[in-house]
């Protein structure tokens, strides 16, 4: 794959991934499942932590529909997916530098 990590955490990615020859089939199906497993066993040690329940949700804010709440949330993915095709996947001298870029843009994207 690509030496910035080793870490792909987003099905998406890894899918763009795939979609772009820098994963082979096998690869891409084992890496969902193992992301798949991995969110399921994070939200369990989440729960196992936290005194009692959660306190937040994952519904748009007032005044944004569902519609725009789609929107925003395929434009956000876009962005991550395009840096990290651009910053890690493709080879460049400054490829070490790619997992600052993916964290801006992600920081960027989550305000």
């Amino acid at each position: 794959m690509y030496s910035v990590t080793g870490g792909i955490f987003n099905p998406n990615v890894t899918t763009a991934l795939l979609l772009t020859g820098v994963i082979g089939p096998v690869r891409w199906a084992l890496c969902c499942a193992a992301q798949m497993i991995a969110a399921i066993a994070a939200s369990a040690v989440l729960l196992a932590l936290l005194p009692g329940p959660i306190s937040f949700n994952t519904l748009p804010g007032k005044g944004v529909s569902k519609s725009q709440a789609v929107f925003i949330e395929m434009f956000v993915t876009a962005t991550l997916i395009l840096s990290v095709l651009m910053l890690a996947a493709e080879k460049h001298r400054s490829t070490a530098f790619a997992p600052i870029g993916i964290g801006l843009t992600l920081f960027a994207c989550e305000l």
